[in-house]
């Protein structure tokens, strides 16, 4: 049989105190006392730590007692998953509602950087603000009001030393375009003039998908009067320009074939080539880095011209175009002697040199480095390009400026802008480089995270090279909602009521 707790206690009370004589009367009675005292005093403990005594305690009433929430586990846990932010240095910055982990030491987070064209040249202009608000009252404004802005754009895609950035002139060329459908599409026209600086901000560019939209637009143009019975002239369909244009927007973005294509066509159709025409090809040729084709052109060039087979130029100085060219590819390794040697040889030849020539000059000259390096024709080199300064435009490239400055000295630079009366402001562009390595690294960043989506680096080449497509969608787009039968099925038809307001407003056009 088990022994009981009250004769086990009796047994530990025996081992203590040995001398007393065993009772188990009296040792089954003390162990019962001790028992109580035991409960009494738990007792007590629990009514003292009670902050009310039993007599206040009070039933709970309903919905007088909350059921505690779960706390958000993202609070305090996860590390923030916001796609809008990138690692990069700087404090952390956390978006509402996400938190950092107590023992979080991943990289510091910030927001991405902005992916803003730099200069701000896509902020709108006064007479785009005043077109689009003629527009949306329903007022049709002048061809001059549509010529304006298309000019100032044009001209602004051609000014490559004040816009240094291809991608800048590239947007100006764009707005340029976008404004001359928006002219199509108010049926204008366009004046001779406004084609024709948009054919050379194309060319400037290397916009040969707008070159040849325009062209054929002049050709169709031509045609249509003809056909109507209007006096052919000449001069209304597309010329040497125009087919100019067309040959150095692929000469600018390497694409020789092409150029030499638009080349033969423009002689099968009775136009002369000039100059300019071979200075296209050789600069397609340049650009891929192929001399020797560059010289056969430069030497069939030269044969046409001994043999008056070349068409006048516009510009006696257009003469060298092709010789510049040539220049260029020597500019751009270094080769200075071989540069001086090609503008020698032009200016020998009683040609006059444009701004362009200088500017090639003083560039090869200011690459040489170390003991090759001349400051004295530098300097020369830098004077006379100056004294061809005729307007507030700069003159001189930021990055060559910066060339000089590394050549020469910034207190010698100092010296010949004081003497000529010039201030560097006045000479040459912002640097623009800072904005430059941001928006490149804006768009490395986004092309990692298209990679996701598997289009990562190529939305150049899988760009439309299709305006006509463009201006097919722009005239679907200006067409009034179809109601009733339709090609897919049936719309609802108007009633005596007429059409219910959502199906009556109409829709909203971006005017340029």
């Amino acid at each position: 049989m088990r022994p009981s707790l009250a004769a086990a206690s009796c047994r530990d009370e025996a081992k203590i105190w040995p001398g007393r004589p065993r009772s188990r009367a009296g040792m089954r009675w003390r162990s019962v006392i001790a028992a109580g005292a035991v409960g009494v005093a738990a007792v007590a403990s629990m009514f003292s730590a009670s902050p009310t005594s039993v007599a206040n305690l009070q039933l709970p009433t309903p919905g007088a007692v909350k059921v505690p929430k779960e706390a958000p586990m993202f609070r305090v846990v996860e590390a923030p998953r916001n796609p809008t932010r990138t690692p990069l240095d700087g404090p952390p910055e956390y978006g509402r509602g996400t938190g950092k982990h107590p023992y979080w030491v991943g990289k510091k987070w910030t927001k991405s950087p902005s992916r803003a064209l730099p200069g701000e040249v896509t902020k709108p202009t006064k007479r785009e603000d005043r077109l689009r608000k003629m527009l949306r009252d329903g007022e049709l404004p002048e061809n001059e009001e549509f010529d304006r802005v298309i000019q100032v754009f044009a001209q602004r895609a051609r000014q490559d030393i004040r816009y240094t950035l291809p991608v800048q002139r590239r947007e100006f060329c764009r707005r340029a375009k976008v404004w001359a459908f928006e002219m199509l599409l108010q049926e204008l026209s366009p004046s001779r003039a406004t084609v024709q600086l948009l054919m050379l901000a194309f060319a400037a560019t290397g916009d040969h998908v707008g070159a040849k939209f325009w062209l054929r637009y002049l050709e169709a143009k031509a045609r249509r009067e003809e056909e109507e019975g209007h006096t052919y002239r000449k001069e209304a369909g597309a010329g040497r320009l125009e087919y100019n244009a067309v040959i150095h927007a692929f000469g600018n973005v390497g694409r020789p074939k092409e150029a030499l294509h638009w080349f033969e066509r423009m002689d099968s159709k009775g136009i002369t080539p000039d100059a300019r025409s071979y200075a296209g090809l050789i600069e397609a040729w340049e650009r891929l880095g192929n001399r020797h084709k560059m010289l056969q052109f430069l030497m069939e060039y030269r044969e046409k011209e001994a043999a008056g087979e070349l068409g006048e130029p516009l510009d006696p100085r257009d003469a060298g175009m092709p010789y510049y060219a040539l220049a260029r590819s020597y500019m751009k390794v270094a080769d200075a002697p071989r540069a001086m040697s090609v503008l020698k040889a032009v200016k020998d030849r009683g040609i006059p040199l444009s701004k362009e020539a200088y500017r090639i000059r003083l560039e090869a000259l200011c690459r040489v480095t170390g003991a090759r390096s001349d400051k004295g024709q530098v300097e020369r080199a830098l004077v006379d390009l100056l004294k061809l300064k005729t307007t507030s435009a700069p003159i001189v490239p930021a990055d060559v400026y910066k060339h000089c400055s590394r050549a020469l000295g910034s207190d010698k630079i100092a010296e010949i802008e004081s003497k000529l009366g010039y201030s560097s402001n006045e000479i040459t562009a912002e640097d623009q480089n800072a904005e430059m390595s941001r928006y490149r690294y804006a768009n490395i960043l986004h092309a990692i995270r298209s990679k996701e989506r598997g289009n990562a680096g190529t939305g150049a080449l899988k760009r439309k090279e299709d305006d006509m497509r463009y201006w097919r969608k722009k005239l679907k787009e200006r067409n009034p909602e179809q109601v009733g039968t339709t090609r897919h099925g049936y719309k609802r038809l108007p009633t005596q009521k007429g059409l219910p307001e959502w199906m009556s407003i109409e829709k909203p056009i971006k005017f340029g």
